[in-house]
């Protein structure tokens, strides 16, 4: 019995699979978090914190059908559901279709968890640095929920204000935690924002400030746009920090 068990919950498969999307949430404005769990008793298969999942809709639209897009799981291996955490882009067909169309209890098509962009934290014995820029926070945000309190670990999470935040709240309560330093830049706070309350620093990540803040030895995940990945790398590369301890994915 057991071994059927351990089956069921390692369950993987070829190509797509429906799953039901069970519950769908507004982060904050144009930003919402899909939760899905297979349309079946067959479960999930595993997944590595900073991993994705291919997406597709099901659909009489012949063109829409085709667009398959990868978003990074927002949730942990210890959930039983798969969460993606999805801006909407203005014009795109796919996250407008999930914006205006996509309702609860709708099915959606999924591929198996893969990417090399990955925590695998059993095998890290320094600290782990987590930064993420925007929506690309969505990856690293994963990897801090599957972080116990025992490692050094320091998350950043620089974006725009309040109004383009997902999961701001969540972890601003690891400022509470033994291990975890956490820090929040506001690129253009609103005027009702107040720093040290809301944000801790205004303006991008610099150099300057990773090497003043930072543990050089440690182990860096990051994820944003191309200017964020390209801010955080050259900084990083310019502190002599060894490339085989810089991971990063674009967004």
């Amino acid at each position: 019995m057991n071994e059927v068990l351990d089956r069921v919950e390692n369950y993987t498969w070829n190509g797509f699979r429906d799953f039901v999307v069970y519950k769908k949430v507004y982060e904050s404005k144009g930003i919402i978090s899909l939760y899905l769990k297979g349309n079946d008793d067959l479960g999930l298969a595993e997944m590595k914190p900073g991993q994705f999942i291919g997406i597709k809709v099901k659909t009489e639209d012949a063109e829409l059908k085709k667009v398959v897009r990868m978003y990074s799981l927002s949730s942990t291996p210890k959930d039983d559901f798969y969460r993606v955490t999805i801006k909407i882009v203005e014009g795109g067909k796919l996250t407008t279709y999930l914006d205006k169309n996509l309702k609860e209890g709708d099915l959606l098509e999924v591929m198996m968890p893969k990417g090399n962009f990955k925590l695998e934290k059993e095998k890290i014995n320094r600290p782990i640095v987590l930064l993420g820029g925007g929506i690309g926070v969505t990856p690293v945000y994963s990897m801090l929920k599957d972080i116990d309190d025992s490692k050094d670990t320091y998350f950043i999470y620089s974006l725009r204000n309040k109004d383009s935040e997902c999961f701001l709240e969540d972890v601003r309560s690891y400022k509470n935690s033994n291990n975890t330093k956490v820090n929040i830049f506001f690129t253009r706070p609103l005027n009702n924002e107040k720093l040290g309350i809301d944000y801790d620093f205004q303006g991008r990540i610099s150099e300057e400030w990773i090497k003043n803040n930072l543990p050089l030895d440690g182990e860096f995940f990051f994820c944003g746009n191309k200017g964020f990945i390209d801010t955080v790398k050259e900084a990083l590369e310019n502190l002599k920090v060894d490339k085989d301890r810089i991971h990063y994915e674009f967004f």
